[in-house]
């Protein structure tokens, strides 16, 4: 019995290293596939946009830059800016200074998969928010135009409204988790001779 123990714990052993490689190699493929602060000085787009570019804001891991960046990626993914919503969000992220990796993603909210759910609760959504406008005259339009007249109107006041609310939302759960993970992580590695400073955290203020 001792021996059969012994062997599942020294496989168990052996795969701990294995483990921690793969964890290293996931880690290092998938932030070169992000754009950061180091690639993009010298390239085209910082002699085109100039030093602002390469402001830390734009690519530095703080608890502003990443909620922030989450609410401006959501708020842009939930508009209907149809295969626009990443550029709009860029220009957005150069001019509020927010991380543009966690905006970029955050944008995918909309996707093939949940794109006609979204627009369907906006829809409805704004069709209850504009029931006290007067309906236009449709009777000059047909086919898809007047399908784009009939629903424009409360599809943009739902997506304005989902928007704001979700890049609210988005915004304040970033910021409550991440003071969360900071007290977690002083907790963690305070040393009792030292006193506690309960907004350390692993990267930003």
């Amino acid at each position: 019995m001792s021996m059969l123990t012994d062997t599942s714990s020294g496989k168990e052993e052996a795969k701990k290293p294995r483990r921690a490689n793969f964890r290293r190699w996931w880690k290092r493929y998938y932030l070169r596939q992000f754009p950061s602060r180091k690639r993009m000085k010298g390239t085209f787009a910082h002699k085109l946009l100039g030093n602002r570019l390469l402001d830390p804001g734009l690519w530095t891991l703080s608890r502003d830059s990443v909620s922030r960046g989450l609410a401006v990626g959501t708020f842009m993914g939930l508009m209907p800016f149809f295969g626009l919503q990443i550029v709009f969000s860029l220009i957005a992220c150069f001019i509020f200074r927010v991380n543009v990796t966690v905006a970029v993603v955050a944008t995918f909210i909309s996707n093939p998969f949940t794109a006609p759910g979204i627009l369907w609760v906006q829809v409805m959504l704004g069709r209850w928010m504009s029931q006290s406008m007067e309906p236009a005259d449709l009777s000059k339009y047909a086919g898809a135009l007047k399908f784009v007249v009939t629903n424009g109107k409360a599809l943009m006041l739902g997506s304005l409204a989902t928007s704001a609310l979700a890049s609210l939302v988005a915004y304040l759960l970033t910021i409550w988790f991440w003071k969360g993970i900071s007290k977690w992580w002083g907790l963690k590695h305070h040393h009792p001779s030292e006193p506690l400073d309960p907004s350390s955290g692993p990267a930003g203020p």
